[in-house]
């Protein structure tokens, strides 16, 4: 069994939690029904796996909360400027045929 992470739990769950709040506040916007494919059930999986992996690559000068907020900004777009945090990347063709196999990151 994996030792506990508390900055890998507290990103995490920050991310998660700005995932469910912006799905709330998106699902009463007026073009909710055409854009619902942003906040769906599968639009989230695939967020909540990208921050899982993210939860891997936080750098030691971050904290979970700096982290999850660079992150959640990047995820949810709340503005066209917001770019990628530099310490976070695409998945890998390892990535994803890890994935598959379902194996966590190393």
């Amino acid at each position: 069994m994996a030792d506990f992470d508390w900055k890998k739990f507290e990103f995490i769950t920050t991310v998660q939690t700005a995932l469910i709040s912006n799905g709330i506040n998106r699902s009463l916007d007026d073009d909710a029904i055409k854009n619902r494919h942003e906040f769906s059930a599968t639009g989230v999986l695939y967020m909540v796996s990208e921050a899982f992996r993210a939860a891997e690559m936080i750098p030691e000068t971050l904290t979970a909360r700096q982290a999850a907020w660079e992150f959640s900004h990047w995820m949810i777009q709340t503005s066209p400027d917001v770019q990628m945090p530099p310490w976070f990347g695409p998945p890998t063709a390892e990535d994803e045929a890890r994935w598959d196999r379902g194996e966590k990151a190393c």
